[in-house]
């Protein structure tokens, strides 16, 4: 069995390979869509998958660099719609087309100033995790 860390793991969006700034990536979740279906002479309804799928919002965390274009605040700017590659390793990714719905910039005596980009699927998402 092989064990993946966070190495491993490249981060890419609106051209530009960002994964020197990532601080965190949460929300990377597949939801399969239910359809509550009720057999006859049964007490309690039964949940069957549609076979459609929906995904989470994606938040990554960034050291927050301001200048550049190959910088997270610019190249992820809020509105900004493009593809967004995420490789867990090799030959396993979460890709396609992402818009930026939220970017926060936060900051404290003890940490780096930090960017917080709300990724939102906004076209079809590839996952390719059984590689």
């Amino acid at each position: 069995m092989a064990a993946y860390s966070w190495k491993d793991a490249t981060f890419a969006y609106n051209s530009q390979t960002l994964t020197a700034f990532v601080i965190d990536i949460s929300g990377i979740k597949l939801n399969a869509v239910m359809q509550e279906f009720h057999p006859m002479g049964a007490t309690f309804p039964t949940p069957l998958a549609t076979g459609l799928y929906n995904e989470d919002e994606l938040q990554v965390t960034f050291m927050y660099d301001g200048g550049g274009a190959a910088t997270a605040p610019t190249a992820c700017a809020v509105g900004t719609s493009s593809t967004l590659t995420l490789t867990l390793a090799t030959g396993q990714t979460v890709s396609g087309t992402y818009i930026v719905t939220g970017g926060e910039i936060t900051m404290g005596p003890d940490q780096d100033h930090q960017y917080v980009a709300t990724f939102t699927p906004s076209g079809t998402i590839t996952w390719d995790v059984a590689a």
